[in-house]
Order: structure tokens, then C-alpha cells, then sequence
């Protein structure tokens, strides 16, 4: 064999996903492998990658959708309130009044219009204070529970409006 047929070999591999011959620059590096460069072209790897980031997120949202069912209605529930004008939004927060599109928060998603709407901050604090409560942490239960006392009195995990149940 001559020097052109051996430096023409060394500098193409065979992707053994898709079966092409390609230059070496189109394969990955991979200090693992015999030749530094991973088995699959550039090409192929990133197909991979893109179908497997898709499954993977697609499988997550099939799982939380499943888990979260009813908040899913609840959502869809109070949409179609605004959207139907049978539920209006105001122009502003309920807890401390900033002039805002609020977003609507459920104290009770088996009671989907039982809502408040709160500016995003409000609306935030509101998710900390429960996740405070179902946490571990002693010290941030501790302080969930005494903002759940405060946001009690004020109303704000209270149903303000109808009690209609999700049929589910």
C-alpha cells in the first residue's frame, strides 16, 4: 500500500450508526476510545441527543400532567371564566394593591374558581410560604406556618367566589 492510501485511511473513520466514511474532524473526541474520537459522527450524535432530550421532556410532562391533573382543570377552569366574563380579573393585586394583570392563585384546586389574583411577587410568596410548610427544614416550617397565619387573616387562601366543583 502506498503512503497516500494509508494517510487517506488514517484520516477517515466509519460512523458506525449511519455506516458513511467520514473525515475524522467530523467525529467527537473521546479520550475512552482506542482512536481519541467517539463511534458516531457529529451528525448522528446530535440526532440522538435532540431525540432523546425530546423524549425525556415529553415523558416529564406526560408524569407531572398525570400528578397534577386537577390544578390543570383548575387552571383551564378559571381561563375560561375570565375568557366567558363569568369570572373578572382586576387591575390589580388583592393583597397589597400594585397595579398590575394579576395572576390567579388557587388555595384550593378542587375549588377551581376559589381564587385570588395577585401581582407575581405576591403570587410567589404565596408558593414559598407552602413550600415552607411541606418542607423538612424545621425552621422554614416554622416560618410558613406563621406566614399561613398571616396570609390567613387576610384572606388570602380563603375562596373569595364560587364554590363549583371540577368534574373529574
Amino acid at each position: 500500500m502506498n503512503d497516500s492510501a494509508t494517510s487517506c485511511a488514517e484520516s477517515t473513520k466509519t460512523c458506525f450508526k449511519c455506516g458513511a466514511v467520514k473525515m475524522r474532524s467530523e467525529f467527537y473526541q473521546h479520550p475512552k476510545m482506542a482512536d481519541d474520537l467517539l463511534g458516531k459522527c457529529k451528525e448522528c450524535t446530535k440526532r440522538d441527543v435532540r431525540k432523546g432530550r425530546h423524549d425525556g421532556v415529553r415523558a416529564y410532562d406526560r408524569r407531572r400532567y398525570k400528578e397534577r391533573t386537577h390544578e390543570h382543570k383548575a387552571r383551564i377552569a378559571v381561563n375560561m371564566a375570565i375568557a366567558n366574563g363569568s369570572l373578572v380579573r382586576p387591575d390589580g393585586c388583592w393583597y397589597c394593591g400594585t397595579a398590575c394583570k394579576p395572576e390567579a392563585h388557587h388555595a384550593d384546586y378542587m375549588n377551581p374558581l376559589g381564587v385570588v389574583f395577585l401581582c407575581k411577587e405576591c403570587h410567589a410568596g404565596c408558593h414559598k410560604m407552602t413550600t415552607a410548610i411541606k418542607s423538612g427544614n424545621d425552621y422554614a416550617r416554622q416560618l410558613g406556618k406563621l406566614m399561613r397565619e398571616e396570609f390567613c387573616e387576610l384572606g388570602l387562601i380563603c375562596s373569595l367566589t364560587t364554590t363549583k366543583r371540577i368534574e373529574g
